[in-house]
């Protein structure tokens, strides 16, 4: 925990001081009379890092040169702009003890959590072998051939290379993801402020929405918060966005730089969130559409450039897995019919896992959604239903002639019937589905608040928020705590994998050598290449690791 904590404080402090130093440097609080919110600092320097990183990565690795150019670049910031950023964190004095203790609590709850070890399935498969690569090589040509997953690309792989700490200490193997940390840290600190000013205000319905939104994260997300999955931190992202503007929280940042950025970074970390785009359109002025719409569209453009340069070069598409837009055949392309299987795989995998797609796929709506509505837990059963109900809610605010939260929720179940139909893990719409039953409990309070006292109606939504997450909290918390009794070593060293078995690896060879696991198909951190199972096909397109993979008889037939 000693050097998680530790690592996470370097690592926030990187990012921090380029966001003040940017937000400084571009004046972008000119026209506003009231300063940033640390939570707007923080992801302002998370969102050029991204995008900057994405973009490095195409020509050079994105490694441990490239976190110690963002850490001088840190500390010129730091030096430049000392006064300021006094000024700004002088206010920390006036905090209370209670609000320290919060704010110790919520950080050292978090990094005891964060060093338990990393248990996220996919993290094993390809998160930890992608950034590996990343680390090692610029953008590979044709990496989607040796594991179609290592084309699965999350430019939050590109940022996690840069911030990864992998090295030994005292004999541990270990591998430290700290950014999921660092912004739910953030976030959760965020949330407590404004928790704390809606209760001062007696403002109980947005009371209960910051309390639900809080403990549906802590409740869903703590298992995977030593991973680099990029679930968690879209699903920050997302609730950022809507609870700006849907509680009129939006301000110069938001509006010219800040909810744009975010919404297209969250879009490149992960895909499903592609319906969040959506809420730009509430940006564009009817006096200036056309000038709007050019503005983001550049500013947009500029985002997602390194996305789709790194998906041509991993995959041979420009989106993957995504067989609509096929128009480019470079030697090293993945074949169709495995873009396609991906595809399939996805879907079906996410309305019923562990059977065979082609059968999965062959079922109607009637067939497979009371399958997949009995296979749920009360509580997603919950989101799903309150994720319905934004489209009455919506109805309901239009008549009410509050435009805005219509708008909300027409965006939130728009995503809703992308998620329902395309691929309904819960995982894949974190953020929609807890905003949405945030919201919910947000608009019954809204409408009930005149009839009962606002006191009991508080208390009451609170309650319920608690009772519907407690349970989930309470069993993973446990067993994250009994890790620690297991293991004092814990405390001041993170583990790496919790490794079910021994991992033994086998060496496979066509025109190179590579590595496959004997039992199971993850490689966690082993050395590369290494993939699940064997392809004979599979050849170098070079003499060096770096100069890509192709396979061969799909090359001869493209020929």
């Amino acid at each position: 925990m000693i050097i998680y904590l530790f690592y996470s404080i370097l690592c926030f402090s990187i990012i921090f001081a380029i966001g003040f130093s940017f937000l400084s440097l571009t004046k972008l609080d000119k026209s506003s009379n009231s300063k940033p919110s640390f939570l707007v600092i923080y992801f302002t320097g998370l969102l050029i890092l991204s995008v900057v990183t994405s973009y490095l990565s195409i020509i050079i690795p994105a490694n441990k040169y490239l976190t110690i150019s963002y850490a001088f670049i840190a500390v010129i910031g730091i030096f430049k702009y000392r006064k300021q950023i006094k000024n700004y964190v002088l206010p920390i004095k006036n905090l209370s003890i209670f609000d320290y203790l919060i704010i110790g609590s919520i950080i050292i709850f978090l990094m005891i959590i964060s060093s338990r070890g990393i248990y996220n399935y996919d993290s094993g498969l390809y998160h930890v072998q992608s950034i590996k690569w990343i680390d090692a090589y610029p953008v590979v040509s044709g990496l989607g051939n040796l594991h179609s997953r290592l084309a699965y690309n999350s430019l939050f792989f590109t940022l996690s290379s840069v911030f990864t700490m992998n090295g030994v200490f005292n004999g541990y193997d270990i591998v430290l993801f700290p950014l999921n940390t660092i912004c739910l840290t953030v976030f959760l600190i965020w949330e407590y402020f404004n928790l704390k000013s809606y209760i001062q205000a007696r403002e109980f319905k947005r009371v209960g929405f910051v309390i639900a939104i809080v403990l549906l994260m802590l409740s869903f997300c703590l298992k995977w918060l030593s991973s680099a999955s990029p679930d968690i931190i879209c699903a920050i992202m997302i609730i950022i966005t809507l609870q700006k503007i849907s509680m009129k929280k939006c301000d110069t940042y938001d509006k010219s730089f800040f909810i744009i950025a975010l919404v297209s970074v969250c879009i490149t970390f992960k895909l499903s969130s592609l319906f969040l785009f959506l809420v730009v359109l509430l940006f564009i002025r009817k006096k200036s559409i056309v000038a709007d719409t050019l503005k983001i569209g550049v500013f947009a453009s500029v985002i997602f450039l390194p996305f789709l340069i790194r998906n041509y070069y991993l995959s041979g598409y420009l989106i993957f897995p995504f067989s609509g837009l096929d128009i480019f055949s470079p030697d090293w392309k993945v074949p169709i019919t495995r873009v396609l299987k991906e595809e399939y795989l996805i879907e079906a995998w996410a309305k019923i896992p562990k059977q065979p797609y082609s059968e999965v796929l062959s079922l109607g709506l009637t067939d497979w959604f009371p399958i997949w509505i009995r296979s749920k837990a009360i509580l997603i059963k919950l989101l799903f239903f309150a994720s319905c109900s934004t489209l009455f809610i919506g109805i309901i605010q239009c008549i009410r002639k509050r435009f805005i939260s219509f708008k909300i929720c027409m965006v939130l179940f728009a995503n809703f019937l992308f998620w329902f139909f395309r691929a309904p893990d819960p995982r894949f719409a974190y953020g929609f589905l807890f905003f949405s039953f945030a919201y919910f409990i947000y608009f019954v309070v809204d409408l009930m608040q005149k009839k009962i006292h606002k006191t009991i109606l508080g208390v009451f939504f609170i309650a319920l928020t608690f009772s519907l997450t407690i349970s989930s909290i309470k069993s993973r918390t446990l067993n994250t705590l009994s890790s620690y009794k297991n293991n004092l070593s814990v405390f001041m060293i993170p583990r790496n994998f919790i490794f079910s078995q021994p991992m033994q690896f086998e060496k496979v060879e066509t025109n190179f050598e590579y590595f496959i696991p004997k039992t199971g198909d993850r490689c966690y951190n082993y050395k590369f290449p290494c993939t699940p199972y064997p392809k004979d096909e599979l050849i170098l397109r070079g003499k060096h690791l770096k100069d890509g993979f192709r396979l061969e008889t799909f090359s001869a037939n493209n020929k």
